[in-house]
This record gives structure tokens, C-alpha cells and sequence, in this order.
């Protein structure tokens, strides 16, 4: 008896264990030094929200405004504060948990979309170990529930509208789930509202036969699905006109340059995916192309956003992994490959040195907050604080005092002022515009962003009679003495 059939007998054989233990490990992976690294700005954006949540019921910030971007998820994240504590792991914990409903919903894809006993198990595990997954489920943000809804979302909508299957006894309640799923993944990221006009897309890939062209052109849903898609297509060239001028389009190269290196860093993981994606569309080619264009075009559609983000793009990975997934199926000493091909991308893609310590990009700037600000609370300072980043001076400390303005995205505006107040909106701290605001002894937390980023000229009047008294990674603080 073949290999391959010895390990289709045990797959059959030990189905739930397999998975299960599959499940596990990537739970184990990702709760393990949950606690330990500090948060990055944006993580501590969520953890400041919903422990306002925690305090008042809503995510009334100190100065008054709210945060209700994703307002479900991060009442979620504070039921989990709610039990764990209001720290780093009891914020991050909600996103472990959307990591392992992510693994699980690729071993769903796998049995319904590729087929035969190894490859569900083989994409299960790719997403179990891969650091980028890792990471973003280690994070007190919606980056890794959007994916999980986001995919979700395509697997209810081809499974009961597409293949016209149940799962509910009702078929309302199947539709329902779908609309949730749906709903959730615009509620997460205003990115998931792409997912309606993709979704009438890859209805009319599947539904009608593009031979009777002539036929097709006399059905009168075809052309009210076509108008609406023209609508949306016309509004997003109406939104993208105003910025594609020479010096954006630039920009715009850079990015899109930066984020095909991000995701396809490892030219024998691209080219696993481009063979698993050609050997897919000769199995079922209405499939395969309806997914293939289900990630790929807001994956290149995201290249024309004005500020430079990895988090933005990392969602598809999924289905990058899932061609991998669908080659390895195909091939003979399948498990062998598998096997190396872990082993060979260790340290690199699946990087398990990143679980404790991980690698972020340049696009999600990391400085030891956490460090930083248990210092600045232990020395019982009673000079004023004035930092770069308010919430985490919040998260970690008890708020600052003063706040230095830079543009974070190097755009006009930023968020972190209250409109109506000119104060700071997470800290309602006071905004700092130039050195004539500065007091006359201070404490000053400098993160590396802001020292790369606010003008040099500005920056030395405000070290200009400073000591450094803390230092840790990327980040110090100052006594400081106008």
C-alpha cells in the first residue's frame, strides 16, 4: 500500500484528534508571552477604549469624545479585560481567539474547496505556524477578527448562495449567519464594504454561462447586478481622482512595490502559491478565479491608500496559504515535502523566535511603552509629563500632561486631538505646537517615531537642558529644565 494511502486511512481514521491537536498548538502559540511584549500604538488605541468600556460603560475617552470605531469588538475585548485584567493580556486575549477560529476556518476551506484527507490538515497548519498570523493574533486589535470574518464571509455566501447547501434547518437562518458574518467584517474594517459588490461579482462568475453571450445580455438581473457594480466602480475612481496626480502615483508605486515584497517576501512560497492557483483552476475554475479575485483585488486596490500600511494587506495571506495548501495535496511524498518545506522556512516565515520578541515592520513602529511608563509612575514624578503618544502614557501610566503635536502619517490633521476642545483626545492632555509652550521642568517620553518624525529644529529646543534618565527600545525618558 502507497504512502499517500496510508496517510489518507490514518487522516479518516484519527479526523478529530488531528485537528484538535492542530487547534491547540495554535492556541499554545499564540497565548504564550501574551503578556510580554508591549503594545504597539495602535494596539494601545483598543486597550484604552474598552477599558473606558470597563470604567463607563462606553468608550467616553478623557476628554470627553468617544472611540466607537469597531464598537462590538472592543466591548468583546473588555469582557475579556473584564476577566483576565485590565492589562495586556486580558486585552489581547480576543484576538488569540479569532487566530484559532482562523485555523479552523481554513481546515473547513480545506475539506470543502480542496478536497481529499491532507490538505485541510496542511492549511490548518500553515496558518497555525505562520508568524504573520502569529502576530496579528497576539494583538489587542481587529486586524485578525477582520480576516477571520472577511473569509468567513466568502465560505457562507459560496456555500448557501453559490452551491445552494444548508446547514440550518431554515434556509432564513442560513442567509442570517451570512448577513452577520458580513455585517461584522464591515463593522471591523471599512474595507469589508468591498465584499458586497465581490460578492455580485463572483454571483455572476458562477451563475451565468458567458457561451450564451446573447442571452445573457436579454436577462434583466444581469443588468441591474451590472449597473450596480458600474456605480460602485464609478465611485471609487470618483474617490481615487482627487489623489492620482503625478507626485500620489509616485507614492503610490513605492507602496504597492513595498507591499508585494511584504507579502511575497519568499519567492518558493510565491511561486507554490502561483502553481497551486493554476493547478486549482483546472480542477474548478469558477471557484478557484471567484476566490482568487476575492483577496487579490482589494489586496492591490489597498496599494492606492494614502498612508503605508502591512496590516492592511497581511488579511490575504489566507489565501495565499491556501494555494500552497492546494499544490502540496497534489503532490507525491506529499508529507515529506510538507515537512521540509516547514523546516526550510523556519526562522523566516513560520518564525517561532518572533512568538516572544515579534518582528514588526517600519509601518507598525514598536517602542517599549510599557517599560518606559512603569518607570516614569515608579519614580512618583511631580514635574509635569510630556510625552509623544498619549494613550499609551494612559495604558501603562496615569495620562501626560502635555502632548507634542507631529503628524503621525505625515498628512494634514490628526486623531489624536478633540476638535472641540484642541486638547488631546485620549488623554485630554494639552497640546504642545512649539517650544514657547513648553513648561519650565518637565518630564519628557520621546518614542523613536516622533524622534524621526517631528522637526529636528523643534526637537532640540525641547532636549536642549535634558538628561536622559531611562532607555530601552525606542524609546527614552528626560529630565528636562527649560
Amino acid at each position: 500500500m502507497s504512502l499517500n494511502k496510508n496517510l489518507n486511512l490514518f487522516f479518516e481514521k484519527y479526523n478529530y484528534y488531528i485537528i484538535g491537536l492542530i487547534l491547540i498548538f495554535a492556541f499554545f502559540l499564540r497565548i504564550l508571552y501574551l503578556n510580554y511584549d508591549s503594545m504597539w500604538i495602535d494596539e494601545t488605541l483598543s486597550a484604552v477604549s474598552a477599558k473606558a468600556i470597563l470604567e463607563q460603560g462606553y468608550p467616553i475617552l478623557d476628554s470627553g469624545a468617544s472611540y466607537e470605531r469597531s464598537l462590538l469588538f472592543h466591548y468583546v475585548m473588555a469582557f475579556f479585560m473584564l476577566i483576565f485584567g485590565a492589562n495586556d493580556f486580558g486585552a489581547r486575549f480576543i484576538s488569540v481567539i479569532f487566530g484559532v477560529l482562523t485555523v479552523y476556518l481554513g481546515y473547513l476551506y480545506g475539506r470543502k474547496f480542496i478536497g481529499g484527507n491532507f490538505a485541510p490538515y496542511a492549511f490548518a497548519i500553515l496558518l497555525a505556524v505562520s508568524s504573520l498570523e502569529i502576530i496579528y493574533s497576539k494583538q489587542a486589535r481587529f486586524y485578525q477578527g477582520f480576516q477571520f470574518f472577511y473569509f468567513l464571509s466568502f465560505y457562507l455566501f459560496y456555500k448557501f448562495i453559490i452551491l445552494k447547501e444548508r446547514f440550518f434547518k431554515k434556509r432564513y437562518q442560513d442567509l442570517l449567519s451570512l448577513l452577520i458574518s458580513t455585517l461584522l467584517a464591515m463593522h471591523l474594517q471599512f474595507m469589508g464594504y468591498i465584499i458586497v459588490p465581490l460578492f455580485i461579482l463572483i454571483y455572476l462568475i458562477n451563475n451565468f454561462d458567458f457561451k450564451k453571450k446573447f442571452n445573457l445580455l436579454k436577462n434583466k438581473y444581469f443588468w441591474i447586478i451590472s449597473i450596480i457594480g458600474i456605480i460602485f466602480m464609478l465611485y471609487i475612481i470618483f474617490r481615487l481622482s482627487g489623489k492620482l496626480n503625478s507626485i500620489n502615483s509616485l507614492r503610490y508605486l513605492v507602496y504597492a512595490n513595498a507591499y508585494i515584497d511584504y507579502v511575497f517576501k519568499y519567492w518558493i512560497v510565491f511561486a507554490f502559491f502561483i502553481l497551486g492557483f493554476i493547478v486549482s483552476l483546472y480542477k474548478n475554475f469558477r471557484f478557484n478565479f471567484s476566490f482568487f479575485l476575492y483577496f487579490a483585488i482589494p489586496f492591490f486596490g489597498i496599494f492606492f491608500i494614502q498612508t503605508f500600511g502591512s496590516r492592511y494587506v497581511y488579511f490575504a495571506l489566507f489565501g495565499l496559504l491556501f494555494y500552497v495548501a492546494y499544490l502540496f495535496e497534489k503532490l507525491h511524498l506529499k508529507l515529506v515535502i510538507f515537512i521540509l518545506f516547514l523546516i526550510f522556512y523556519s526562522g523566516t516565515l513560520f518564525d517561532f523566535n518572533g512568538i516572544k520578541e515579534p518582528l514588526y515592520d517600519s509601518s507598525m513602529p514598536l517602542a517599549d511603552y510599557k517599560g518606559a511608563y512603569t518607570f516614569v509612575v515608579n519614580q512618583n514624578y511631580t514635574t509635569p509629563l510630556v510625552t509623544t503618544w498619549s494613550p499609551g502614557a494612559l495604558w501603562y501610566g496615569k495620562g501626560a500632561d502635555y502632548l507634542i503635536y507631529y503628524s503621525i502619517s505625515g498628512l494634514p490633521g490628526s486623531f489624536l486631538i478633540n476638535n472641540q476642545t484642541g486638547r488631546s483626545t485620549f488623554t485630554n492632555s494639552s497640546i504642545i505646537y512649539n517650544s514657547s509652550q513648553i513648561p519650565t521642568e518637565y518630564i519628557f517620553v520621546l518614542d523613536e517615531q516622533a524622534n524621526r518624525k517631528i522637526k529636528p529644529s523643534f526637537l532640540r529646543e525641547i532636549l536642549s537642558n535634558c538628561t536622559t534618565s531611562y532607555n530601552s527600545y525606542n524609546i527614552k525618558v528626560f529630565d528636562c529644565v527649560k
